[in-house]
């Protein structure tokens, strides 16, 4: 059920003893705790799904609001773009912060919109809908039903449009437009560099998605001294990663970096955006996971099917399940990001590439 203001002025909501503002028209987050809106009933409005609002107004202006990190955002594109295809009238414009406002800004279309979060008052809407809690459904405990749901299906199931995101599972758009300075760009950093180019990302913005550095240290020197050429994607160690083959591109733009990795002839990166940038630039990827799950993010890769997506599973290191945030078995140690042994890393890494290279049917140019 849903529950929304369809008064022209603004409410305020209640959840979880919490009270917060709710614009003409937006929805209260269904995925937060019980809330209601204190008004006059008649301006709550009712609803089962998202789409009983969606037949009444072909030509709806309907917005999202969702700021989460990159990924995140990534796994959301496919969904609206199903969206859009379901409601081909319909303009969707999604709020968001200034970095993925930035990120998307030349992906605009007619139908499709991007703005910052501080724009909700000025857009004029019929309907808006937050997804911020919606998909946090994955992190409530082990054993409910949306644990191996991947996220673009619980975005997808909150808008009511899981039967056709279901229907498109192996058609999905992760599709980023990039500009001519972009390409240019990127370009200008690659040229010259003789070898096949790895980027390698595995300290995500969590400790739960983080190798320590040491470990990062050596799986570049592994890949160096295999006959790549390796682009270090980790921003705070950029001074420290340094050696023959090492090519640094700092203070790239997401954009950019997409272009960059179209150079690459794979990536290896932990479960975090690079994995989700793969995605967009449908690049084999080999990926750590530890406490997160493969079936959330890594089996929608667009190659997925060809083998394109390989996992290093550390928490199999301590025959551990994956436990995604809740950390039962190791009670927030995360042995499987901090305890394996470097050789263990360099060996896992290297089974990894080699069964990559097969799989490319191409091996890496000496020096």
């Amino acid at each position: 059920m849903i529950r929304y203001n369809r008064s022209r002025v603004l409410q305020i909501a209640e959840q979880g003893g919490r009270s917060k503002r709710l614009l003409p028209g937006w929805a209260i987050d269904g995925a937060l705790e019980e809330g209601r809106i204190v008004a006059d009933p008649e301006a709550v409005g009712f609803a089962n799904s998202p789409t009983e609002i969606f037949n009444k107004i072909p030509q709806m202006q309907f917005g999202v609001a969702r700021r989460g990190g990159t990924g995140d955002i990534i796994m959301l594109l496919p969904v609206l773009r199903v969206l859009m295809k379901c409601y081909p009238q319909m303009t969707v414009h999604l709020f968001t912060v200034d970095k993925h406002v930035n990120l998307l800004k030349p992906s605009e279309t007619r139908h499709f919109k991007v703005h910052t979060e501080h724009e909700t008052r000025t857009v004029p809407l019929d309907f808006g809908m937050s997804l911020e809690g919606v998909v946090e459904k994955d992190h409530a405990g082990r054993g409910n039903r949306y644990e191996k749901m991947g996220r673009h299906l619980i975005y997808a199931e909150a808008l009511g449009i899981l039967r056709a995101m279901r229907a498109a599972e192996h058609e999905q758009d992760f599709s980023i437009v990039t500009t001519d300075a972009d390409k240019r760009r990127a370009r200008a950093w690659t040229n010259g560099i003789n070898r096949p180019l790895i980027a390698v990302q595995v300290r995500g913005n969590e400790t739960s998605r983080a190798l320590p550095f040491d470990r990062i240290v050596a799986i570049v020197r592994y890949l160096t001294r295999a006959g790549f050429a390796v682009y270090p994607a980790d921003h705070q160690f950029f001074a420290k990663l340094r050696g023959d083959n090492v090519f640094q591109f700092p203070q790239a733009t997401f954009r950019e970096i997409i272009e960059i990795l179209k150079h690459c002839k794979f990536i290896v990166s932990m479960e975090s955006s690079f994995l989700h940038l793969a995605h967009v630039v449908n690049r084999p990827v080999i990926c750590f996971y530890g406490p997160t799950r493969i079936q959330e993010r890594g089996a929608f890769h667009p190659s997925y099917d060809r083998g394109w997506v390989i996992p290093i599973e550390l928490n199999r290191e301590f025959n551990c399940e994956p436990c995604f945030f809740s950390f039962a078995a190791c009670r927030g140690q995360l042995k499987c990001m901090r305890n394996v042994p470097i050789q263990r890393i360099v060996e896992r890494v290297d089974w990894a590439t080699q069964r990559m290279l097969s799989i490319l049917d191409h091996s890496p140019a000496s020096a």
